[in-house]
């Protein structure tokens, strides 16, 4: 269930997952006969640059996930099977009173290494004080589809298949419609394939009325954007207007796989999302 979350100097909880990056520090590695691999970085804050310790890091993925908190020092390390991993692979990281963040590796040769320089550090943005933030239950990866998949690098995926819809609400009270306009969705997302050329119809919608088979009406949604071709993970937003959602009531968030567009009895769209959070504007 989504979660509002008014920062303020007397709030506490909170979540994390969103900018990569950061300074140096963190190695990752393992030998091509190794039965494991470490992922290891530093999780700073990007205001300040200092150190985060006690940040929750973990790597899903298919049988098992590896977790682990950051130590005095920001650093943290997790131990990975040397076996059966995508290419590509994303980590989350997670604490109190910043946005999240992620961290990114690639896998190849029985090695693992940061996707590019300081892709295994996480520089966390503070939540700003006043800010309306929504953390959705799609902080962690989740992998929509059919698991119709096979062989390219832009369909091999993280964790086993969930559904074809993801579905997360929250309500918007009368004093956020009447302060705010907008609402901002953020993620991370591998083998999104449409738009233009338009393979799949994969959609993301915002509404307050929900159908017996689960999907929004009385709103049009967006085709969600396209990802990088390669499988690697790509930031993208979407922003809805407020307009049409009613005050004190659950507004859901949904994120569709669809089939081949031009080809109905097609196999669905097999896609990842992580790091989904709402912001209003």
């Amino acid at each position: 269930m989504i979660i509002t979350y008014k920062f303020a100097a007397a709030m506490g909880m909170l979540i994390v997952l969103t900018a990569c990056g950061g300074g140096g520090g963190g190695e990752t590695g393992g030998g091509t006969n190794a039965q494991t691999l470490t992922a290891s970085g530093d999780v700073t804050d990007a205001s300040s640059g200092a150190v985060i310790p006690g940040a929750v890091v973990d790597i899903p993925l298919q049988t098992t996930t590896p977790t682990g908190n950051t130590d005095t020092n920001g650093h943290y390390s997790l131990t990975l099977p040397n076996s059966g991993l995508p290419k590509f692979i994303v980590g989350t990281v997670n604490i109190a009173n910043y946005m999240p963040g992620i961290v990114l590796f690639e896998y190849g040769n029985g090695q693992l290494t940061p996707l590019t320089i300081g892709a295994n550090n996480a520089a966390l943005v503070p939540i700003r004080l006043g800010k309306d933030v929504i953390f959705l239950k799609g902080l962690s990866i989740v992998h929509l589809g059919d698991g119709d998949f096979s062989g390219a690098e832009n369909s091999q995926l993280q964790v086993q298949a969930s559904g074809l819809l993801w579905d997360d609400r929250f309500t918007l009270t009368a004093a956020q419609k009447t302060n705010y306009t907008t609402f901002t969705v953020t993620l991370y997302a591998r083998g999104i394939q449409s738009e233009a050329p338009k393979f799949y119809c994969d959609l993301i919608g915002l509404g307050n009325n929900v159908a017996l088979n689960g999907a929004l009406t009385g709103i049009t949604p967006q085709t969600l954007r396209a990802t990088a071709a390669d499988g690697s993970f790509t930031k993208i937003t979407h922003t809805f207007s407020l307009s049409d959602l009613a005050a004190d009531a659950d507004a859901h968030l949904q994120i569709l796989s669809g089939k081949t567009c031009a080809n109905g009895g097609a196999d669905y769209d097999d896609f990842e999302i992580v790091a989904v959070t709402g912001e209003l504007n």
